[in-house]
């Protein structure tokens, strides 16, 4: 049996955070407030999945992943609490 690659998994939920990204911003999640806040949060997350798959912070040291996780999610949640002001 063939071992799938981790780089694959991470570019299949790429594809998949992407789809429901357009879902959503065309109008399939609900109030047009939840479907950005949800637009922006998806889009934090696939930065983190590029970053640790694609740029290989896996095998970085830990306070350069923990940095930048800590980066992602404060940038998310900054622009979150900015749209929803």
């Amino acid at each position: 049996m063939t071992r799938t690659r981790p780089a694959v998994w991470a570019f299949v939920l790429l594809v998949v955070v992407t789809a429901v990204s357009v879902w959503l911003g065309q109008g399939g999640g609900g109030s047009r407030r939840a479907a950005t806040v949800g637009i922006v949060v998806a889009a934090f997350a696939k930065v983190l999945v590029v970053g640790e798959s694609f740029m290989e912070l896996h095998l970085a040291p830990l306070w350069l992943r923990v940095g930048f996780a800590t980066w992602a999610v404060g940038m998310a949640t900054t622009l979150v609490a900015l749209y929803l002001s």
